[in-house]
């Protein structure tokens, strides 16, 4: 089978330089997380400490009625920290292996870039990896 010959030539050399605008977006997405991270936990462990307050104040006085926030308050903190601690299953994927044998003209596609671009095939970087 004929693969292209050249499938990079029209590549440029710093096609894989990031950006100053990506860069900028990087971390404008890295403190946004942090930022969410941070909202998180300070809302669970705030719901969680007005809980806590709320029933102390109801026991030393009954006749008030921080009972029911006090329980919402306390839902609530569970409900967030339950998020970070118990983790989902993953289900069976629908995936499919797509083997050499299988797929000759892919791999062979996939073979010549790699060569071209100087890269371990795939054997040989699992190779590496035992």
């Amino acid at each position: 089978m004929d693969v292209a010959p050249g499938i990079t030539a029209n590549i440029p050399s710093d096609f894989t330089k990031p950006s100053s605008r990506y860069k900028s977006r990087a971390w404008i997405a890295l403190v946004g997380l942090i930022g969410f991270i941070t909202i998180y936990l300070g809302l669970a462990i705030w719901l969680a400490w007005t809980c806590y307050r709320l029933i102390a104040a109801a026991l030393n006085n009954p006749d008030g009625g921080s009972w029911f926030i006090g329980l919402g308050a306390g839902f609530l903190s569970v409900f967030l920290f339950k998020a970070l601690v118990f983790v989902q299953r993953a289900k069976p994927s629908d995936d499919i292996e797509l083997k050499a044998s299988d797929q000759p003209e892919l791999f062979a596609f996939i073979y010549a870039l790699a060569d071209e671009i100087k890269a371990p095939r795939l054997e040989e970087r699992l190779k590496n990896l035992e």
